[in-house]
């Protein structure tokens, strides 16, 4: 199975995080962690970057997590019609100025890590989600959408 390598930004003000609604599929209108593929030549925090300044613009990438997971996409379940599996390295991000939405992202959220739970989010993004309110605990995760 080809693997496509990812990155994901937690972004965290006053004890909440930020979330985007998805512009695409797989989930396009579910609430997500801002984030998205490493292009090729990249490093992930050159990617981190990247993503956060077109989803996120206003957020500073401002240290890697001690979060890596990877989950499968199923046949039909993407853009990309083949099985596939996302590893993901996870950022932190920090508010520097005003936030907006970039071409890659639709609405966006500050939420609870206890309210986004209650809201439509996205499988890797709830696991995300629930890894910060567990204080960062590893845990393992292998999951598919």
């Amino acid at each position: 199975m080809e693997t496509h390598w990812t990155v994901g930004i937690i972004a965290e003000k006053n004890g909440k995080v930020l979330l985007v609604t998805r512009l695409n599929e797989p989930n396009k209108g579910w609430w997500s962690v801002p984030g998205g593929h490493v292009e090729k030549g990249e490093t992930f925090e050159e990617a981190a970057e990247r993503e956060a300044s077109e989803e996120v613009p206003g957020i500073k990438i401002d240290g890697r997590m001690k979060l890596v997971f990877e989950w499968d996409i199923e046949e039909g379940d993407s853009d990309d019609p083949r099985p596939h599996r996302h590893r993901c390295q996870m950022f932190h991000g920090t508010p520097e100025g005003k936030i907006s939405t970039g071409s890659d992202a639709g609405e966006k959220r500050w939420f609870t890590p206890e309210e986004a739970l209650r809201e439509k989010v996205t499988p890797p993004s709830r696991y995300i989600i629930e890894w910060f309110l567990g204080n960062g605990k590893r845990r393992a995760f292998r999951g598919s959408l």
